[in-house]
């Protein structure tokens, strides 16, 4: 069972408090397993704690889920279709996951 010990139960985004929720299982409208999701105007993300089995797949999601937050504050969510946000949300999060594992 993966331990959530020290794992973060809000952020800030943005000023922004979004709570972050641990959950079992998580679809999308068609059904799809999540690994997170971000709901914006509820400030929450969830993170799908049975498809994220170690804390960093679960540090990795909440870094995805984090952009997408951020899209969603500054409005640019709203200017993307759901397939173009979610390739520039996974651009991102290669590019910054790499930058924040380097740190010591």
């Amino acid at each position: 069972m993966l331990s959530l010990e020290g794992a973060p139960r809000s952020v800030k985004v943005l000023g922004v408090k979004f709570r972050v929720k641990y959950v079992d299982g998580l679809v999308n409208s068609k059904a799809d397993a999540l690994y997170g999701d971000c709901d914006g105007p509820g400030h929450t993300i969830r993170i799908c704690t049975k498809l994220n089995k170690t804390p960093q797949a679960c540090e990795a999601t909440l870094m995805h889920e984090v952009i997408h937050a951020i899209l969603y504050l500054t409005g640019q969510s709203e200017l993307l279709s759901e397939d173009r946000e979610e390739a520039l949300v996974l651009s991102l999060e290669n590019g910054l996951s790499k930058l924040y594992r380097r740190r010591p």
